[in-house]
């Protein structure tokens, strides 16, 4: 991930979630960090104050899926806004009661390993959780010169595979067992202990 201001690349760096915590210029001096509490609440944002406001590096981006507004404080998840301060949406889900919930404003019970791309929900299979759109990241990391992600949303759980080109490799392994599920990935990367604890944890969703 990186951003373009003004002519210039910096680059940025982001949690196991992909939510950006520091931005650094291409001489690798940090010039952007942020330190947020579990509902996305800003505890600490650090940049040059002091820059014109047009050359201030401040990632916009909050969770996934959230674009951050410092005025109004809040983030907009593209089918309606979420607040960081509440730790929830300040409108209904737009799919009502077709997700099987009455918390039309809630957000996903755990920010440290769901997301909610979209602001709507899906169900998981393993808890009864409603949660239609969201993902759950079971495993994030570079293998083998691979990036590799694994993780469970409305269309099962699948396996994202780039080696840095344009095209990257998506592989479902839904119904699969976790040795049918390795053999569909490159050699390497299945006999990764952590690919396998979390292809693991993500066929028993």
């Amino acid at each position: 991930m990186a951003l373009l201001l003004n002519g210039k690349v910096y680059s940025i760096v982001t949690d196991q979630l992909g939510t950006p915590t520091e931005a650094y210029n291409v001489e690798g001096k940090e010039v952007w960090h942020r330190r947020l509490d579990m509902n996305g609440k800003i505890l600490e944002e650090v940049y040059d104050r002091n820059a014109p406001y047009s050359e201030q590096i401040r990632i916009p981006f909050l969770f996934q899926g959230q674009y951050y507004d410092h005025e109004t404080e809040l983030a907009y998840n593209r089918f309606r806004y979420y607040s960081p301060e509440l730790g929830r949406y300040i409108s209904e889900d737009p799919i009502r009661f077709a997700s099987g919930t009455l918390a039309l404003h809630n957000y996903v019970e755990d920010s440290n390993s769901w997301l909610d791309v979209l602001g709507l929900t899906y169900k998981s299979k393993k808890t009864g959780e409603d949660v239609n759109s969201s993902v759950t990241v079971f495993s994030r990391q570079k293998v083998a010169h691979n990036q590799v992600e694994i993780h469970v949303d409305s269309h099962g759980p699948h396996v994202h595979i780039n080696r840095g080109t344009k095209k990257e490799q998506c592989i479902n392994i839904s119904g699969l067992t976790v040795g049918q599920a390795q053999e569909k990935l490159p050699k390497k990367v299945a006999q990764n202990s952590r690919v396998q604890d979390a292809l693991k944890k993500a066929l028993e969703d």
